[in-house]
């Protein structure tokens, strides 16, 4: 039930657009172990590995400022890093 509770906490926050970075974070580590559990070879690329490219460039652009409350966010805290 952890798991469906931190899949379903990530989702939500990706889909709104909260703290959209922190939310990529536990993604990428949720999936990464996901994939380490179920083959960890680097030569098959299947959907886990996929989902830790997007959640890294959704990380890497922030993309809550664009469209999500992580634009709203930055504007009144403006020198967090989380936004």
């Amino acid at each position: 039930w952890m798991v469906v509770i931190g899949e379903l906490a990530v989702g939500v926050a990706l889909i709104s657009g909260t703290a959209t970075r922190v939310a990529c974070a536990a993604g990428i580590l949720m999936n990464l172990n996901f994939f380490i559990a179920s083959n960890g070879s680097f030569t098959s690329f299947d959907n886990n590995a996929f989902f830790i490219l997007i959640q890294f460039a959704l990380l890497c652009f922030a993309a809550g400022r664009f469209l999500g409350l992580d634009y709203f966010l930055s504007k009144k805290f403006s020198n967090e890093y989380l936004w």
